[in-house]
């Protein structure tokens, strides 16, 4: 299953790169101009969409050895600016205006965002909020029991090597007892969609962690 969706997602990861030749407000994908963040929701969702229903079966937490985990969880998203800063390189030639540079920003924090859809999938959670870091308020984290936040150590340098060892961590917490644990650290691309599976496993052992 892994090995499977691992080529799947390199597929994908192939026909979602973004040119350099982008105008301006615009990005290239697949061959494609996306000139809107809506065109880039349809169509990463529209290529995700279908790589989810293939890749998950009724016997995938079987499978896995594990139980579905109560509670209301939110990830909380950066904004697309943070996206843009610390995932997408830009050296020499290589840099769009900013406007592409943001929607660049956003296809990498929509891809990111993925594995959550995975997860209520799969039954591991009933829902998996995606809430803006913007929007996220204390009234707001009054609806949820659990929060999932990203961070990663950013130096200032934006070049191709600097983007690709950068390491991000993804953290839950238990907004009733404020405990927190490590659910897994990506080096380069936060994208773990190709890697649901063990992942899927790590949150599970991380929630049961902070109870």
């Amino acid at each position: 299953m892994i090995g499977a969706c691992c080529k799947i997602m390199v597929t994908a990861m192939a026909a979602l790169a973004w040119s350099s030749c982008a105008s301006a407000g615009s990005i290239q994908v697949g061959g494609q101009t996306l000139k809107s963040r809506q065109e880039i929701d349809d169509y990463i969702y529209s290529i995700f969409g279908g790589h989810i229903n293939n890749a998950i079966t009724s016997k995938t937490m079987t499978k896995l050895e594990l139980n579905k985990i109560e509670g209301k969880f939110a990830f909380i998203s950066p904004p697309e600016e943070i996206w843009r800063e610390r995932y997408m390189w830009v050296s020499g030639l290589l840099k769009p205006d900013l406007d592409s540079q943001l929607m660049i920003g956003y296809s990498e924090k929509i891809k990111s965002e993925m594995i959550f859809f995975y997860f209520e999938k799969m039954g591991l959670v009933d829902f998996i909020d995606i809430i803006d870091e913007k929007g996220f308020t204390a009234d707001v984290a009054a609806n949820y029991d659990y929060v999932i936040t990203i961070n990663s150590d950013f130096n200032g340098k934006r070049d191709a090597r600097s983007a690709n060892t950068r390491k991000t961590r993804f953290v839950v917490k238990n907004l009733k007892n404020g405990k927190e644990q490590l659910i897994t650290e990506a080096t380069g691309s936060p994208m773990l969609v190709s890697l649901f599976e063990p992942v899927a496993v790590k949150f599970s052992d991380a929630v049961k962690a902070t109870k």
